[in-house]
């Protein structure tokens, strides 16, 4: 199978607590140079980790990206931690696994970005979609034995279908990448950018995720991915809730990818821990479940929230974009997604609402600093209608301080 190879930089995350590993530190990898023997690195240090002096650095190309600003995160995810935003939630509703199953052969675990759910994420125009990168939870079950692993990004066979997995499909698969070394069982959270943007479809779709080898019950180690499944005590974990039955569930799993490639969408409740960077301004929408002690999430909750008697959810919305720290940000509401797009001048990304009707229903300004978010409620538990079958569609702008720095996040939908 031909694949589309690209060069990744990697800055590696130690989780703080769990899985029998402490936090241990991060480091951020910036290179720039002619080869891999020409690099510059520099460390940050956070004040909530130590530096640990291992620096992670996968060289597929001649030449390698240096980092400008911080990439945005397409937060199809229930949530990140609050005391240390850069961080997937990884609590106890969060599982390890590979999608269903053992699998003794290689497999592929894989987030449906859909086209019903999502438009325009990493747009620069009404034809221009790209992710600088992606953000993952990946579990080692013995992290003293590296093991091989891969990105993988794929179209879609239709909109909303399962993803195209022939070599036409394969948008980009990296090279194999070696998991950290450390001691025991460990879930890493790594942020890996590729070299040169990788160009995705702005309506149809896509998937992103992880190329996973072999394992099985007798192995003693195995690399795995990590998702939310659904919430269990009120309160308790980081787990998804979208409305039951949930109309879709969006992780995907390929056995054999590199030989016999079979697709197979879960039928339970997970989400995967793997999340889109980009440089554009995203935007993502949850809900707020009154049943689960006002517990929010980003990912299947806010595709699916619910207006019932018995749970009417609410409404949050997340805006991102490190391009206008400090900036202003309005959200809005249509009754659905504009074919097409269109741009608009001075601004840079394009219009994926229906223009028809264009309702503001939330507006503040963006942090100044890291993680550069506005984050607000704007329809509280119980304020939606009763209602079924209803599905709205949001979308943000952004601009800068000084107001010369307009940008469009993607817009997402969200279906009662």
């Amino acid at each position: 199978m031909t694949r589309n190879r690209k060069s990744l930089v990697l800055a590696t995350q130690w989780p703080r607590s769990g899985y029998s590993a402490k936090l241990m530190g991060i480091v951020h990898l910036l290179a720039r140079g002619e080869s891999c023997g020409h690099l510059q690195t520099k460390l940050t240090k956070p004040r909530f980790v130590m530096i640990r002096s291992t620096l992670l650095l996968l060289c597929v190309l001649p030449s390698l990206a240096s980092a400008q600003v911080a990439p945005n995160r397409h937060l199809f995810y229930p949530r990140e931690t609050a005391a240390t935003p850069f961080f997937l939630d990884s609590g106890p509703s969060v599982s390890i696994g590979r999608v269903g199953g053992s699998q003794t052969v290689d497999i592929e675990a894989l987030s449906d970005v859909s086209a019903a759910a999502f438009r325009g994420v990493g747009s620069t125009s009404t034809s221009s979609c790209s992710l600088v990168g992606q953000t993952y939870l990946i579990y080692d079950q013995d992290a003293a034995v590296q093991d091989n692993y891969r990105l993988v990004v794929r179209k879609a066979v239709a909109p909303d279908g399962l993803p195209d997995v022939t070599s036409t499909g394969a948008i980009a698969i990296s090279a194999n990448i070696k998991t950290p070394v450390g001691t025991g069982a460990v879930l890493w959270q790594i942020s890996a950018t590729w070299t040169t943007p990788v160009t995705v479809p702005c309506e149809n779709g896509y998937y992103v995720g992880l190329g996973l080898p072999p394992w099985n019950a007798t192995l003693t180690d195995g690399c795995f991915a990590a998702s939310a499944n659904a919430l269990g005590a009120a309160g308790v974990g980081t787990g998804d809730n979208p409305r039951l039955p949930a109309p879709k569930f969006h992780a995907v799993r390929v056995d054999n990818p590199s030989t016999t490639p079979v697709a197979t969408r879960t039928t339970t409740a997970r989400t995967l821990a793997v999340v889109s960077d980009t440089a554009a301004a995203t935007m993502n929408v949850g809900n707020i479940d009154p049943t689960q002690t006002n517990y929010k999430s980003y990912a299947l909750g806010g595709l699916y929230p619910s207006a019932t008697a018995t749970r009417g959810d609410g409404l949050t919305v997340r805006v991102q974009d490190s391009g206008n720290a400090g900036g202003l940000t309005a959200v809005f509401l249509s009754t659905g997604f504009l074919p097409g797009g269109f741009t608009l001048p001075s601004f840079t990304g394009a219009i994926w609402l229906n223009p028809a009707i264009l309702i503001q229903v939330a507006s503040g300004s963006l942090n100044a600093a890291a993680p550069f978010t506005f984050e607000t409620t704007f329809a509280p538990p119980g304020s939606v209608p009763t209602v079924s079958g209803l599905a709205l569609a949001f979308q943000a702008a952004t601009v800068s301080t000084s107001f010369t720095n307009g940008r469009l996040t993607n817009a997402q939908s969200v279906s009662f």
